[in-house]
Formats: structure tokens, sequence, C-alpha cells
């Protein structure tokens, strides 16, 4: 019986088609059909799981490499989805992003005929630079971000059972460099933190 009404199911409610949505918003044309911010939203909450995260985040690089060769509102629009990502999506965009991020560090240095566009396009990519470097710059900016949505998604730095290890690592890299640790300098390579990220799987604490 299950399965003769799991078609019926399926197209009464249908999954929300983040792939599409994100092209949709990262498009050279603004969308006249749904407003930015409804999309943002429903991008968010998709990329709290993997399926959707990995759909979403496809597009975002997709576009951050169309930025040179194609069209610099690609990038624009990508680097805008994903600052919005990193600040109220789920675990996975992070991680993404700390994959990805020789394509962010090369837009830092993007050259435009346009002062603004270099400029928009310099500054959003330097932010995320910035916020996927920094373990505890991301924490307070995720935690910020997504207590002012209290309908948004829980899933952030804060109570995740990695954050601690993340942060035990920050400071024992600090020690052995002889450095007194502070909580508001001490940075993190990206291969740090997935490294830890993987070994508190293996562990089983994730």
């Amino acid at each position: 019986r299950g399965q003769l009404l799991r078609p019926w199911v399926d197209r009464l409610t249908p999954l929300p088609d983040f792939h599409k949505t994100a092209r949709e918003f990262t498009a050279n044309n603004p969308s006249e059909k749904r407003e930015e911010s409804d999309m943002l939203r429903e991008l968010a909450m998709g990329s709290a799981h993997a399926v959707g995260a990995s759909h979403i985040m496809d597009v975002v690089f997709e576009r951050l490499n169309d930025c040179k060769s194609k069209s610099w509102r690609h990038g624009s629009q990508g680097l805008k989805l994903l600052l919005h990502l990193i600040k109220k999506g789920g675990d996975w965009v992070v991680f993404r992003a700390i994959q990805e991020s020789v394509v962010l560090i090369a837009l830092r240095e993007y050259r435009h005929s346009n002062q603004d566009i270099q400029g928009e396009i310099r500054g959003h990519a330097t932010a995320a630079c910035r916020y996927i470097n920094n373990i505890f710059a991301l924490r307070r900016i995720r935690e910020y971000a997504q207590g002012e949505d209290a309908d948004g998604i829980a899933i952030g730095f804060k109570g995740d059972p990695w954050a601690a290890a993340v942060k035990a690592a920050a400071w024992a890299m600090a020690k052995k460099d002889g450095k007194q640790p502070d909580k508001n300098s001490v940075r993190l390579r990206p291969q740090t933190i997935t490294r830890v990220r993987m070994e508190t799987l293996i562990d089983g604490r994730g």
C-alpha cells in the first residue's frame, strides 16, 4: 500500500529544487517572480542537509568561476549568496567554502574596468575569506545572524559538538608556537579545521 501511495504523496509534497533556486538567485537578470529574501531563506534552510547543500554550493562556485570569463554579476550574486549561507546556512556550507577557498582568495584580487563592481566583488570575497579563516569570527557571526531569525535553521556553531574541539586545537597551536592563546586572535588554517572535523567524526563525537 505504501508503494502505491508514494507517487501521490510526492505530488502533494514536492521537495524544493534548491539547484534551480540557486541558479535563479545568481542569474544575470533579477527574478520577477520571487523576492530575494524568500529565495535566501529557502536556500539557507536547504543547506542544512548534505544533498541540498551540495546542489546549492555547486551552483555558487560555478557562478564564482563564471565571474572571470562570463559575467561579473554571476560572481557578485554568488558571493552574496555565499556570505548569507556562511552566516545562516548549514555547516556543510562552511566545509565546502574551506575546500574551495582558492577561488575566494583569487577573487580578492578581482579586476574590472568599473571600480564599483571591482570593489564590491573584492569586498565580498575578502569577507568570506575572513570568516572561513577565523573560527572565532565565524562562530560569532553565525550565532548573531541565526539569533536574529528565530524561525531559521538550528544548525550552527552554538552548541555544535565539534566547536569545542576546534577551539581546543587553536589554543594548542598557539601554545606550541610559544604564544599566549587569545580567543580574539587565534587563527586556524582551513586544513586544520577540516582535519579536526574529520577526527571528531571518526571518534564518533560529531
